[in-house]
């Protein structure tokens, strides 16, 4: 699948801009807006790291033809703070002098319009990953991935924490991707395989935003 950037300088191909945080998301972003129909109405930027996100405004702002980009929607995770990861995506937006929008989900007018999503819902913590493995909550492999994870917090106590469960939705995402017939994929990859359902209602509030868009 084409990305947005392809093997070259990132060039504006749409009027309509998605940024994501990271390769994976970029993947996983392009299979979501396929799905909705709206592939070849968004282009989707990989902006790196949340402390890249400044630096790739300026950069679009300069490129050849911003005058006619239309919308921004960005899309970032909360991790373990939602309302943090939000006042840090205001800050770049307005030291970049876009208008940001007043709140999680909402499309501020102006030129160009801006939206923001903050992952999972905008206001707990968690990321990408939690979406996804809530989309797929009611599969039955997901009791083996509640005793793996709960087997690894008994382990984690009884050896003071010298295993590493770093975060558990994604412990937990790949833990139930290892049981599909690819195993090993990143979100972004299980996505384009069809491992995560986009009817479910874990992704409503996402995909509006995008219809939005």
């Amino acid at each position: 699948m084409e990305t947005s950037e392809g093997l070259g300088p990132l060039r504006l191909a749409r009027d309509k801009l998605l940024l994501v945080e990271g390769r994976s998301s970029e993947v996983f972003f392009l299979a979501f807006l396929k799905d909705l129909g709206r592939l070849h109405q968004l282009q989707v930027v990989d902006f790196g790291g949340v402390n890249e996100l400044r630096p790739k405004l300026k950069t679009l702002k300069a490129l050849p033809g911003f005058s006619g980009v239309s919308t921004i929607g960005l899309v970032r995770d909360a991790e373990s703070n939602a309302a943090s990861a939000w006042q840090s995506v205001i800050g770049a937006l307005g030291a970049c002098e876009f208008v940001a929008p007043p709140s999680h989900a909402s499309i501020q007018g102006g030129h160009p319009r801006v939206g923001v999503f903050i992952l999972p819902n905008g206001s707990d913590p968690g990321n990408l990953e939690t979406l996804c493995i809530a989309s797929v909550d009611s599969r039955p492999e997901m009791k083996c991935v509640a005793c793996y994870h709960d087997c690894l917090v008994e382990l984690a106590g009884q050896l003071n924490s010298v295993v590493n469960l770093g975060n558990t939705y994604k412990l937990r995402c790949h833990a139930y991707l290892a049981s599909q017939p690819r195993p090993g994929l990143l979100v972004g990859q299980a996505a384009n395989a069809g491992y995560w359902p986009w009817s479910s209602s874990a992704f409503n509030e996402l995909s509006e935003f995008l219809r939005q868009l």
